[in-house]
């Protein structure tokens, strides 16, 4: 079994340390996550769009 010796200042380093990776972490989450729903929205919307001229255009033929 090997024993580490580390005082409490490394110890303090590392954690925080660890915590900054982690909260860098969460950014990249958060930023990919709100990439990923504006792409969304915008295929959503162009959807939508399409749909909208279609219903129009099967309208004016009606007319």
């Amino acid at each position: 079994m090997v024993i580490l010796i580390v005082s409490s200042n490394e110890i303090m380093i590392f954690i925080l340390l660890l915590l900054a990776f982690f909260i860098e972490l969460r950014k990249l989450i958060i930023r990919q996550t709100n990439k990923f729903k504006n792409e969304l929205k915008l295929e959503i919307t162009k959807e939508v769009t399409r749909e909208v001229i279609e219903d129009l255009k099967k309208k004016q033929k009606h007319s």
